[in-house]
């Protein structure tokens, strides 16, 4: 079918006499040209329009949606094909020189769906801190809705996606209660974050300003009315909700287009908070050392650790019976995460082609 598309816009074209190869422009030394077909190009199929210049060679970095032009020559089509061998498009260049074609000649071109190519691959991390990334930070949880030809194509099942706050993000935070100590483990992990991830955070004079809001030390069995009606609904949700201790919530961002987005737009972490109050639903007192822990577990969640990992003595396990700080391997995992490279959204596959893998 598609075939017969091309043969009937070709045929319609020529016998327009719509194509009319305008006289090639000679190569010369001065600014370089993008080279570009003007007009809406579709996100596949054909498509008659204009060229604007420069060199059809570079087709491939200028317009890469573009796999081959064709314009008229002496009543015969000419094509260039995006990437084929020298000796393919001979004719092509043999009629014009170093692929310059005249601006304003009318062309063909033949458009296919791309995605943006992954950059070059970074870092270098062990199998053992790929496959837990992969097992447990892109878990898959996430409920998404078929849309046919979004990028990178989605079935309408539960995929695993990384959730993370977005390159360049700072943590405004504003802290709502706490004592001294709570504060000292606060700081102290998100300095962690600032200097081993990149994540800089600061505090923020109100509310409204903040994208990460801390309630700790505070009485679950009598939540303080100074807290704000979100955050009193939330308390009141889990009040019910037996065996929880301390939690996190997070806010993404999810944007898809029909014709796909960048993955940048996608699950990107925008607002956070952590509750982590004193006591057990019971009532009982929970430790200062073993609190300290739980506000460092809980800010975990918060830029991006949507899982629990079943592994003893790590402070990202859901039972832990000791005072515990983000262990080497989980560092990790949180900087393979926040790899410059690894863009909210990505799928597994798509985080490999950018990283490096030991064995």
């Amino acid at each position: 079918m598609r075939r017969s598309l091309i043969l009937l816009v070709v045929g319609i074209a020529i016998a327009a006499q719509a194509l009319i190869a305008g006289p090639a422009v000679q190569a010369h030394d001065g600014d370089v040209v993008a080279a570009r077909v003007a007009g809406d190009l579709p996100v596949e199929g054909v498509f008659l329009g204009l060229w604007e210049g420069g060199s059809v060679e570079s087709l491939g970095v200028d317009q890469p949606q573009v796999s081959s032009v064709w314009v008229s020559a002496n009543g015969a089509l000419v094509g260039y094909l995006v990437g084929a061998p020298d000796f393919v498009n001979a004719d092509f260049l043999g009629r014009f020189p170093q692929g310059q074609v005249g601006p304003g000649t009318p062309v063909l071109a033949v458009v296919v769906q791309t995605t943006t190519p992954p950059p070059a691959p970074v870092g270098a991390y062990s199998l053992a801190t790929w496959t837990a990334f992969s097992d447990v930070l892109l878990a898959p949880n996430y409920e998404v809705a078929s849309c046919a030809g979004c990028w990178p194509g989605y079935t309408g099942t539960t995929i695993g996606l990384t959730t993370r706050w977005i390159e360049g993000a700072t943590l405004d935070v504003y802290v709502y209660s706490g004592d001294v100590d709570d504060i000292a483990a606060l700081e102290a992990q998100l300095n962690e974050f600032q200097t081993r991830l990149d994540l800089p955070w600061r505090y923020v004079a109100t509310p409204a300003e903040a994208n990460l809001h801390i309630f700790m030390n505070f009485d679950r069995l009598n939540v303080p009315t100074s807290f704000p009606a979100w955050a009193q609904d939330s308390l009141a949700a889990r009040a019910n909700v037996s065996g929880w201790t301390a939690y996190a919530t997070t806010s993404s961002s999810f944007t898809i287009g029909p014709n796909g987005v960048d993955p940048a737009d996608r699950y990107a972490i925008d607002e956070a908070a952590i509750y982590v109050p004193f006591n057990q639903q019971n009532g009982d007192l929970i430790a200062q050392p073993f609190i300290d822990s739980i506000i460092k577990h809980e800010l975990v969640h918060a830029i991006g650790w949507g899982q629990h990992w079943d592994v003893p003595g790590r402070l990202m396990s859901p039972v832990a019976s000791n005072p515990l700080d983000v262990s080497g391997l989980e560092w990790d995992m949180l900087k393979l995460l926040y790899e410059d490279d690894v863009l909210p959204g990505m799928y597994d596959d798509q985080v490999l082609a950018v990283i490096t893998v030991t064995q």
